[in-house]
């Protein structure tokens, strides 16, 4: 707190209050559902529609209610399952908590990204990219996976930056394979967290310099991934002669 009171501008990812209002939501879910008959399942090869029905009905969720999913938005759904009856809650995180008192206080807010942005990003890789993502998600079970959220959290929370490397690049590509990927399947795997991790971090670090120059101080708060190893945004600065300290 000390760090944001003294901020004369916070920056973050991006104003996620964007895609919230009727009008924000709607314009999402229309990216997220074909609007003509095709269904999910014309996408999906049987064993990975299989997968995601499992995850689905595991939910207690009838998986008809999303038959006219886009595969992206499919994917995304998985991935969002686990949050439901589980200790973490994305609104008692620390962005969304900084975000809402930033726009209370009136401080200035820059956004790295936007909400759109980052739909787009989602909604642009290919079917055959989410077809191998939830094939990678066939061991996943609502016990597993909120363990594993509860680990990130612990290991957030000590500052473990090692620990929160390893998990953040996920699976290993011999253990995609032992799921039944196949070699191009574990490609289009590593290109889309490549999209969404170390190209991303390419543009936040571009725009962040700018940011800088303006002589203002500044607290910036975006996702934690994007911190790490020597491609996310710290690492990519400090190549250009930036230096950084832990608080």
């Amino acid at each position: 707190m000390n760090a944001y009171n003294s901020a004369q501008a916070m920056v973050f990812e991006c104003d996620t209050d964007a895609v919230e209002t009727d009008d924000g939501m709607l314009q999402v879910y229309q990216q997220m559902i074909y609007q003509d008959s095709t269904k999910l399942k014309d996408k999906l090869s049987p064993k990975a529609y299989e997968i995601f029905s499992k995850h689905i009905t595991a939910m207690g969720t009838p998986v008809d209610l999303y038959g006219n999913f886009k595969p992206w938005a499919a994917y995304e759904l998985i991935n969002s399952l686990w949050l439901i009856d589980g200790d973490i809650s994305v609104s008692n995180g620390l962005d969304y908590y900084l975000l809402h008192k930033t726009k209370a206080d009136k401080k200035e807010l820059i956004e790295l990204e936007s909400a759109q942005m980052q739909i787009d990003i989602l909604s642009g890789q290919t079917d055959a990219t989410y077809e191998a993502l939830i094939k990678s998600t066939a061991e996943y079970t609502k016990q597993s996976e909120q363990e594993k959220l509860k680990k990130l959290y612990d290991i957030w929370l000590r500052g473990d930056l090692d620990a929160m490397f390893t998990m953040e690049k996920g699976a290993s590509a011999e253990e995609y394979k032992r799921l039944g990927l196949t070699d191009e399947e574990v490609s289009l795997i590593a290109a889309y967290n490549k999209t969404l991790n170390a190209d991303r971090n390419i543009g936040m670090a571009e725009k962040l310099k700018g940011i800088f120059r303006n002589g203002k101080k500044t607290l910036v708060v975006i996702g934690s991934a994007h911190f790490l190893g020597d491609n996310g945004v710290i690492g990519l600065l400090e190549k250009q002669g930036y230096t950084f300290k832990r608080i």
